[in-house]
């Protein structure tokens, strides 16, 4: 679907690295984590986010970013907050 294929673009890009560009968060990572974050917030039923679930990459980098820059929301942006809207897999959202 084309409203979908900058996600998949964006987790094929990602691939199996831990971050965007390799080992380490860049500035590229801040702009990713914000849109890929965005989109599987869990109070939001969208096309984008059914795109994004099937990604398994997509929802670990986020709860990698997420423990790594924002260590204080950590539940909130896992499977436990998520849990009253959807059930969510492995690796956070």
């Amino acid at each position: 679907m084309p409203r979908t294929r900058s996600i998949g673009a964006t987790a094929d890009f990602l691939g199996t690295q831990p971050f965007m560009m390799g080992p380490e968060p860049t500035g590229l990572d801040a702009a990713a984590f914000a849109f890929v974050a965005g989109v599987l917030c869990p109070l939001f039923e969208t096309p984008l986010r059914t795109a994004a679930e099937r990604h398994h990459n997509l929802r670990r980098y986020v709860g990698r970013m997420t423990a790594r820059f924002y260590p204080e929301q950590s539940e909130m942006a896992g499977c436990k907050a998520a849990a009253r809207f959807r059930k969510c897999g492995s690796g956070g959202l």
